[in-house]
């Protein structure tokens, strides 16, 4: 309800009804009307007055605790999250395990490499040359102008 319009006294008990006897409760548009209508109709303030006596009983009531069983059917119908994607890669169980392995073997691999004996290549590389001299000296040149 906005400020320019006037309140009713019908308006005025749905308020006391929804929101109960003190004005902090009210909607803060409709405070101002309301309050300017409770001095207006003070006829109103038994109304005020009964919607004030039931706020103290509910404040004095216990408020009731939800069973376990329902906590259970809440727990159940409740939306489950998006599965992840790593989860889709590898539904076998936690996926750390074999990205664990994988970049163990991997680490294994790299420092490895060093600790290995390096083999002499220049001497395999003189008998290969002298290899491939003999082989090229030994097939026929073919000049461009014959093919």
């Amino acid at each position: 309800m906005s400020k320019t319009m006037t309140m009713t006294e019908a308006r005025l008990r749905e308020l006391l009804d929804c929101y109960g006897a003190e004005e902090r409760r009210w909607p803060e548009a409709e405070r101002a009307a309301a309050r300017s209508l409770l001095t207006q109709h003070p006829d109103l303030d038994a109304e005020r007055s009964r919607a004030a006596a039931l706020d103290r009983l509910l404040a004095q009531a216990e408020r009731p605790r939800a069973s376990g069983a329902l906590i259970g059917r809440l727990v159940e119908a409740a939306p489950r999250g998006r599965r992840r994607w790593l989860t889709d890669l590898w539904p076998f169980g936690p996926a750390w395990q074999p990205a664990f392995g994988l970049a163990l073997a991997l680490l294994l691999g790299l420092a490895s490499g060093p600790l290995l004996p390096q083999s002499d290549t220049t001497q395999t590389v003189t008998q290969d040359s002298s290899q491939e001299i003999a082989v090229l000296l030994a097939t026929p040149v073919y000049a461009e102008d014959s093919l």
